[in-house]
């Protein structure tokens, strides 16, 4: 992926508005140790989505890496910003919005059928056949509901739409796009769409929450 990682991050913002931000960024951890090769690249993921703040954004604040509460909501004098991240063993990302905000990175060989299965509906593996995918857009949009209203399962959150974007509307060479839209049983004011980006080894999927009062 990181050979596109400039079409993808072109693309992404494009489509989620002029407050969007995403980084992708390569861990470099050496360690043999599989706890502590995570323990760092988690803590490497997060020093850098801090010095974003900090250096770009001009966010000054004590408790940025305290990131247990997803999307962490971000408290800044007149307006409010919403993150996430996720990583594998090698890669590290981050997304930043004014709304809610989740994505989702994963080695696709990792997702099982049979888990997803117990996570969806038959009427959502009708969408595509791609069940790697439509975890990623599960788990995405999941991540995308504010802390106070999301619900207590990844199976509450609703696939409505997933759609395969042609040529003319995604250029990333040896990656397939999707767009979709979801939402969720418990909150059905809570509306979510993003984007899927994936080829045969990797995908990255970013969901975006519209929450109406």
């Amino acid at each position: 992926m990181h050979s596109v990682i400039t079409p993808i991050k072109d693309f992404i913002s494009s489509q989620l508005g002029a407050d969007f931000h995403i980084e992708i960024m390569s861990f470099k951890t050496q360690s043999s140790d599989p706890f502590e090769k995570k323990t760092k690249n988690r803590f490497d993921l997060r020093t850098r989505f801090y010095n974003y703040l900090k250096e770009e954004k001009n966010f000054v604040f004590e408790d940025v890496l305290d990131l247990r509460n997803v999307p962490q909501s971000i408290a800044v004098p007149g307006r409010e910003y919403y993150s996430s991240l996720s990583h594998t063993e090698d890669t590290g990302v981050f997304v930043l919005d004014s709304s809610p905000i989740g994505v989702d990175y994963e080695n696709r060989e990792r997702i099982l059928q049979d888990i997803v299965k117990r996570v969806s509906r038959e009427s959502e593996f009708n969408l595509n056949p791609d069940f790697q995918l439509l975890w990623s857009i599960k788990e995405a949009a999941f991540k995308a509901i504010p802390f106070i209203i999301q619900p207590k399962t990844i199976s509450e959150i609703v696939v409505n739409t997933i759609e395969v974007l042609g040529k003319h509307q995604a250029q990333i060479p040896g990656f397939e796009v999707h767009s979709f839209s979801a939402s969720t049983r418990t909150s059905p004011k809570t509306k979510i769409h993003g984007y899927g980006i994936s080829n045969a080894t990797v995908q990255l999927v970013v969901a975006k929450a519209l929450i109406k009062k």
